[in-house]
């Protein structure tokens, strides 16, 4: 649409309604009869004028439905340059391909997303033509990140719906909303996380941090302070959190056609990082749920007792790299569960986020590449039970 008024009007969706709409067609079938289509900005160039605008009309009306009708699920769908009459069979699809991205709308949601990896995820997920649900438990930061995503032009495919991943009956309240808003669900996306520790921000800032594991033992460890409380609270939000989640939506999973679970994990979840050799069997071969909350539980038990390094655990953000370990683990039961599902965990990079205080050297956006791209990785070879670092699959090593 070229006509600057005519966009602003059908883009305006505080104000728009039928008679908005209906004021600029009148308007521009009143110019195309005046001759002054150029003059006044309408389209004439890019096809037929008339179909830019029926389209660009047809679009808004979407939008005023889907207001006027919540319970809804209403959208457009552009189908492709598809071989039909209207091109003269000159397209690039054939009716069949064109049918297909008509009708497979696919549903996402992101948790932990009004910040960081979790908003640059639902963007990116929104501007393919996914219908994201944004959710974040402070409802005042959720709506703020969601209406700065609508600034964007992503309206159509963005909603916003209140989660706390500590708090089940918000996971509950949520799985009801998906059914009844969409009927099914297409794409998990488990970014909701904390780091299990505070900064000593003072100490952060006299110091210089590369990203390289050397900052591990020479800047990390001494400016985060671990508590038995942060550790809790990390396992309860990063593993159990994205675990319950998991499971009150896989019933909605189930009914798509691809559904995908993404875990955002860590380089710390590698197994690498647990000293003990013991441990690290136990992790790797841990087949169901209640083996990781055994293990969990006996972590939190060494914690308490302030015996991690004993009894061979990690003492550098040992809880955040037990949550780690803990969803890659999780990630490899739930793909051998759900063998028609697509389940990864990702190390989405180190990332600026306030975990590391925006002190890592890639963006949120660049974060978010690869969980989209397993979010929306087609059926054929789709992989599953992987931990993908940089792009590319590693072991869980």
């Amino acid at each position: 649409m070229t006509c600057k008024w005519a966009k602003e009007v059908l883009s305006d969706v505080e104000k728009l309604s039928e008679e908005r709409v209906e004021l600029v067609l009148n308007k521009y079938l009143e110019d195309f009869r005046d001759g002054a289509l150029k003059t006044n900005g309408w389209p004439t160039y890019i096809g037929p004028s008339t179909y830019i605008v029926s389209k660009a009309a047809m679009n808004a009306y979407t939008r005023i439905l889907a207001k006027n009708y919540p319970t809804f699920c209403i959208n457009c769908v552009h189908p492709g340059f598809v071989k039909t009459d209207i091109t003269g069979s000159t397209g690039i699809y054939t009716p069949a391909e064109g049918a297909e991205n008509v009708v497979r709308v696919a549903y996402a949601v992101v948790t932990g997303a009004n910040k960081g990896i979790g908003l640059a995820i639902c963007k990116l997920l929104a501007s393919k033509g996914v219908m994201v649900v944004l959710t974040a438990r402070d409802v005042k930061r959720g709506l703020e990140a969601l209406e700065k995503l609508k600034e964007s032009g992503l309206s159509d495919h963005l909603v916003f719906h209140r989660l706390d991943v500590a708090d089940p009956a918000t996971i509950t309240c949520l799985a009801d909303f998906v059914k009844n808003r969409f009927g099914k669900l297409d794409i998990l996306v488990n970014n909701a996380g904390i780091g299990g520790s505070t900064m000593n921000h003072e100490a952060l800032k006299a110091a210089k941090v590369s990203g390289t594991e050397a900052d591990v033992e020479a800047v990390w460890s001494k400016v985060l302070i671990e508590t038995y409380e942060l550790a809790e609270e990390c396992l309860k939000i990063n593993y159990y959190g994205a675990k319950t989640t998991a499971e009150a939506l896989i019933p909605l999973l189930q009914l798509s056609d691809s559904p995908r679970i993404v875990n955002i994990s860590s380089s710390m979840g590698k197994l690498q990082y647990i000293p003990s050799e013991q441990r690290k069997e136990a992790l790797r071969d841990a087949d169901t749920g209640e083996k990781i909350d055994e293990l969990i539980t006996e972590f939190l038990k060494d914690f308490k007792e302030g015996s991690l390094e004993s009894k061979g655990w990690p003492t550098f953000l040992s809880a955040y790299t037990i949550s780690k370990v803990a969803i890659n683990a999780y990630t490899r039961i739930l793909a051998k569960k759900h063998p028609n599902f697509c389940v990864n965990c990702v190390c989405p990079g180190f990332v600026k986020t306030d975990i590391n205080n925006n002190t890592g050297h890639s963006t949120p956006e660049e974060g978010a590449a690869i969980p989209v791209k397993l979010a929306l990785w087609p059926n054929s070879g789709a992989p599953s039970g992987l931990f993908f670092v940089q792009g590319e699959p590693l072991p869980f090593e």
